[in-house]
């Protein structure tokens, strides 16, 4: 899976690209969220030492479908939008359905993240670790994360500055929309401006 994010202000967009194969050459689908967020109101201190909660609204998601079989299981679905609209490559607006059930996306939703920026000393590299939940979420204390998910890896592209420019150079200032690289390069530089 690739991820790109955008973040303007509060007002966020995020990309997730799925693939069918282990070198990411063959896509199945690209979903696509926005809304806004802002740091969790949390009354007792942190609960993950470094970590720093927020609340990602969700009010807008997007379907994009590059696999035939699942172009065919989602046409007669009505909890994914009117019958009959999906094309292969073609992106659908889900907001109006309230998402896509048969993929697990709601709309209105709210997404409970726990956030830590770190750098790692072997390499320099910074990371983005994102909270990982197990089980139903219920209760809203209980839908916060309290551990990581596996860090996400910022890649520079020849186009791109390394991400250290960006982090010491983020001003909350409003300003257009950030340049983004895979996985998360804006997120990390809004989300370290906020922790």
């Amino acid at each position: 899976m690739h991820v790109f994010f955008f973040i303007s202000g509060s007002s966020w967009h995020a990309e997730y690209r799925f693939y069918s194969d282990p070198t990411c050459q063959t896509g199945t689908l690209t979903a696509a969220a926005e809304g806004h967020l802002r740091p969790a109101k949390i009354s007792s201190p942190p609960r993950v030492h470094g970590a720093t909660d927020f609340d990602f609204m969700v009010e807008r998601a997007f379907l994009t479908l590059f696999d035939p079989g699942l172009v065919q299981s989602l046409q007669d679905d009505r909890r994914c939008g009117p019958p009959g609209i999906w094309q292969v490559g073609v992106t659908r607006d889900v907001t109006p359905s309230q998402g896509c059930a048969p993929l697990g996306i709601t709309v209105p939703s709210v997404e409970y993240e726990l956030v830590r920026v770190e750098t790692e000393p072997s390499s320099g590299h910074t990371v983005l670790m994102l909270g990982h939940t197990d089980g139903p979420k219920k209760a809203a204390a209980k839908r916060r994360p309290t551990a990581f998910q596996p860090p996400l890896l910022q890649c520079n592209g020849p186009e791109l500055p390394p991400l250290s420019h960006l982090l010491n150079g983020y001003s909350p200032a409003p300003r257009g929309p950030l340049p983004a690289t895979l996985l998360t390069l804006a997120a990390v530089t809004l989300l370290t401006a906020l922790l």
